[in-house]
């Protein structure tokens, strides 16, 4: 009984992680697809308020005066001192309506910067990194569909690590604007990314390993092998 447990741990630990990147992928998806004509700041930022590069192109921040890393202090004359504050503030203007956002860029000039509320159509879905939470989920699905190829070996765990950690870091990078607010997953997976891929390439090479080779380097060699002798 004690090995048929053991056996089963892999897999149930397996499933766990599974679900648990299916899961975010798919609510990051759900939140993404929820938006579509619900008012939209159109500029993304980090929590701190400073603006995000990422997506400023795709919702017309670049053309409005916006810069990366900007830092937003006040939304129609008034203070903000986070990005739920910047939230708050935009989201009370109707559609429609033009928000004035006073920033200080990176060198420390200050500016206003005049930006309309608009409505999230589904084809910001497509053209901004919205896109990444399909891919993401996409990777996920992936991931999981490799484990069950070979279950349980290290070339399956490797496979699930290094796709799963990509389809779920790139949900999280859906989540930094002002969509809405999820735990951050990114920084903690980052990291790991790239020994996963190291992992994976191991794993790869193992596989198409020769026997010969990996006997030779147990300590077996055979006759009349080059450059090793029988001592």
């Amino acid at each position: 009984r004690l090995v048929v447990v053991m056996r089963f741990v892999p897999h149930a630990f397996f499933a766990v992680l599974a679900a648990g990147a299916l899961f975010v992928c798919v609510e990051v998806c759900i939140g993404v697809f929820g938006m579509v004509g619900r008012p939209f700041v159109g500029v993304s930022m980090v929590e701190e308020g400073l603006v995000n590069p990422v997506g400023l192109a795709s919702w017309g921040g670049t053309v409005a005066g916006f810069d990366r890393w900007d830092r937003i202090v006040a939304v129609d004359g008034e203070l903000v001192f986070s990005k739920d504050d910047i939230l708050d503030r935009a989201l009370a203007r109707p559609v429609g309506a033009d928000v004035v956002y006073q920033v200080e860029g990176r060198s420390g000039d200050a500016r206003f910067v005049e930006l309309p509320m608009r409505t999230f159509a589904a084809s910001d879905v497509l053209r901004s990194h919205a896109s990444l939470a399909l891919l993401g989920l996409v990777f996920v699905v992936i991931a999981t569909l490799l484990y069950f190829l070979r279950p349980g070996t290290a070339e399956a765990w490797a496979f699930f690590l290094l796709f799963a950690s990509i389809g779920t870091a790139m949900s999280s990078v859906v989540d930094l604007t002002l969509l809405w607010t999820m735990p951050r997953l990114y920084p903690a997976l980052a990291p790991f990314l790239g020994t996963f891929g190291v992992i994976l390439v191991g794993v790869i090479v193992r596989g198409y390993t020769k026997h010969d080779g990996a006997r030779l380097l147990e300590g077996g060699p055979e006759a009349g092998e080059p450059g090793f002798t029988e001592r």
